[in-house]
């Protein structure tokens, strides 16, 4: 039986108004709630299917306030049986490996799975360090997966441009799993309702004897600039391109 964890997130959907909190390091911003970021959603399908044709406890774990288990409980109605909730708030990907590394460090698994990075960070760091922190081996991209003899995991990665890499990887491992390996299961809401009333357990970082100093600042958030406006040249067609062609020699 497989003994699965699956590392996600919970991120605004649909935001609006974003700033950040002068001295506070964090972006404050409207929206309509948290939910499951997408990219590890497929690592939650990965994980059922593994589950269901291996069997297997497949295991959720998160980092985030209390309106972060809204994604949690999305996770258990999907087919996965425990969930743990880090009541930390952290951006900073190195810190965030570090607490989860933390966690599993005293957990036993056969396969660790996280997404390929966060909607809202797009960092794509911490499946990688997380697994370089725990000392096992990992791979990125990953678009496939199968369990054979012996405790070792027959992947396929992406590599880019169409090509695909396969490889043997021993348990224990960690796959950071590709958008769109596993199609993505709708979820009924009487399934997700029923979730809620499932425990989820809560540990803080002081329960776990950490003090994380964030190595990532947020400094500001803005709208790229503009560099060119589009300017309309007038005149006979020869002159025109006279013109044109003076621009272009002159960088525009």
């Amino acid at each position: 039986m497989l003994k699965i964890v699956v590392c996600m997130k919970a991120v605004p959907e649909y935001v609006d108004s974003v700033a950040v909190l002068q001295g506070k390091n964090r972006a404050q911003c409207e929206t309509t709630g948290l939910f499951m970021n997408e990219s590890d959603e497929y690592a939650v399908e990965q994980a059922v299917a593994l589950k269901k044709q291996y069997g297997g406890e497949i295991t959720l774990v998160t980092l985030g306030p209390l309106a972060s288990q809204d994604a949690l409980y999305k996770g258990l109605a999907k087919g996965t049986d425990n969930a743990i909730r880090i009541d930390a708030d952290i951006i900073d990907p190195n810190s965030i490996s570090d607490v989860l590394a933390e966690v599993l460090r005293g957990k036993e698994y056969d396969l660790i799975l996280t997404g390929v990075e966060s909607s809202d960070t797009m960092a794509s760091q911490v499946g990688i360090s997380v697994a370089v922190k725990l000392g096992v081996p990992f791979a990125y991209a990953v678009t496939q997966v199968s369990y054979e003899e012996g405790r070792k995991f027959r992947i396929v990665k992406e590599l880019g441009g169409g090509a695909g890499q396969v490889m043997e990887i021993l348990a224990p491992a960690l796959l950071c799993i590709q958008s769109g390996g596993v199609p993505r299961t709708y979820v009924s809401s009487q399934r997700v309702f029923k979730a809620r009333s499932r425990p989820i357990e809560s540990i803080s970082l002081e329960d776990m004897g950490l003090r994380v100093e964030e190595e990532m600042k947020l400094v500001d958030i803005f709208l790229p600039k503009a560099k060119h406006q589009v300017e309309f040249i007038q005149g006979p067609p020869s002159e025109a391109a006279a013109e044109l062609i003076q621009k272009i020699r002159k960088g525009l």
